[in-house]
């Protein structure tokens, strides 16, 4: 069924931190609400969130998270992102 749609189905192996690119993503956020913690303090919850989104882990350091971790790279990736506004 998942074929059927064009998409690739894929299993993984059981969970590691190693290969999760989640694990990076978080790290940068941490680092980047650290950085920012007096900032993020006097701001709304919801806009520190808005605001970390577009700041600690761009397109480009996402890709690299998840190649690094062994997934691949679909070529339309950046167009994905255009689409959803990220």
């Amino acid at each position: 069924m998942v074929e059927s749609r064009g998409a690739l189905l894929r299993f993984l192996a059981p969970y590691c931190c190693i290969d999760s690119p989640i694990e990076p993503s978080f790290n940068s956020l941490k680092s980047y609400l650290r950085r920012h913690g007096e900032w993020a303090d006097a701001n709304p919850e919801h806009d520190v969130i808005k605001h970390a989104r577009k700041h600690c882990v761009t397109a480009e350091q996402a890709m690299h998270y998840y190649s690094g971790c062994g997934y691949s790279n679909r070529p339309d990736y950046q167009a994905f992102l255009d689409a959803m506004g990220v």
